[in-house]
């Protein structure tokens, strides 16, 4: 009896637990929670809210593929800069928005990305706020080793560089719960050697603003950021006949805003394409057939050529134009009729200029 119970016990099936869901790692936990937080976000504001999960992990709080202004903590010894967004308190910030028709107004034409965690942690050594690499030999000079052994020496200081540079549409950045008269320029004119604003605006080309730790503070300084962003404008149209079937269009491309279109000279190498202005053209009635264009004014015109419709000026500085000539013939067994233009100016990081309707 004793051989036989052993026996059917060594032929049973054996039971084997299921197995267990391996724990997510510590940022898979963290991007759940933050996909959470911006559902959240999202309801209580009204306001477009994304979590993105590229570069620094970031929250896109607004309209997509506009141009951006980037909120981060003026101190990058901060654990978590989301922080320097809301403080602790995003239900607040987000019936804030809510309520707040200008703020509303302004996220539905750009966006605004906050990181929310950054790579590695700070140093006892090294400052965050000296390691950046704008004029970084001049902060060594005056720092020493607490400005690093090389530029973007810490992990989280060269993350930020690269998303900053790597991100086309970036025109502004916001160092957020600062102390007042921490960010401020020295005799020359210059944020300080090796900082975050002086790499912001020397070599992304991009606004620098700074803000306290309170809502009206982080508005505020938002506001500003927004008033600094380029914007295009189309402006002068002027038609002129120059055949039985053919036309020509003077236009006016500006950037009326006091940022450039793009990333000062010695960073562009860095910028991805995109960057440059672009003129889009919808026509009925005739053809877009060449174009030319002068960005000096009383300069000779020169011809560009337009590609897939979509014809590539060179970056505008802040208050400055160029003139633009297009070149229109009538479609076969339209000779005559006269065309109707729409026009469209834009960068990635720019406020769009747009013309409709324009005909001789």
């Amino acid at each position: 009896m004793n051989a036989l119970l052993l026996l059917s016990l060594v032929l049973a099936p054996q039971v084997q637990d299921a197995p267990s869901e391996p724990e997510p790692t510590a940022a898979e936990a963290r991007a759940e929670r933050m996909r959470t937080f911006a559902d959240d976000l999202a309801a209580e504001s009204g306001v477009a809210v994304v979590f993105e999960d590229g570069g620094p992990p970031h929250l896109r709080i607004g309209a997509p593929d506009s141009p951006a202004i980037v909120l981060v903590p003026g101190e990058l010894d901060d654990d978590e800069p989301l922080q320097a967004a809301f403080d602790g308190d995003p239900v607040r910030a987000a019936r804030s928005i809510a309520i707040d028709g200008e703020l509303r107004a302004v996220l539905d034409g750009l966006c605004v990305l906050v990181p929310v965690a950054l790579e590695g942690r700070g140093s006892l050594v090294v400052d965050p706020g000296q390691n950046f690499p704008a004029r970084w030999s001049r902060s060594r000079e005056i720092a020493g080793r607490r400005a690093g052994p090389y530029p973007g020496a810490l992990p989280r200081v060269s993350e930020l560089t690269d998303w900053l540079l790597g991100e086309a549409r970036c025109a502004g950045v916001v160092l957020a719960g600062v102390e007042s008269g921490a960010v401020a320029r020295g005799a020359d004119g210059l944020y300080a050697p090796g900082s975050l604003a002086a790499f912001a605006e020397e070599r992304v080309g991009a606004s620098v603003e700074s803000c306290d730790r309170t809502w009206v503070g982080r508005k505020a300084a938002l506001l500003r950021a927004v008033n600094a962003l380029p914007r295009l404008e189309l402006r002068g149209a002027h038609w002129q006949r120059i055949g039985a079937s053919s036309w020509t269009l003077d236009l006016v491309v500006a950037n009326v805003g006091p940022t450039g279109t793009g990333s000062v000279a010695h960073a562009r190498a860095r910028r991805p394409r995109g960057v440059e202005v672009q003129v889009e053209l919808r026509s009925a009635g005739a053809r877009w057939a060449s174009s030319a264009v002068a960005l000096e004014d009383g300069a000779p015109l020169r011809v560009l050529e337009a590609r897939d419709g979509v014809l590539a000026l060179p970056d505008l500085d802040g208050a400055h134009a160029c003139r633009l000539r297009l070149f229109f013939a009538s479609e076969p067994g339209t000779e005559g009729a006269a065309p109707v233009v729409d026009v469209e100016a834009r960068s990635a990081r720019s406020v769009r200029g747009v013309l409709t309707g324009l005909s001789p």
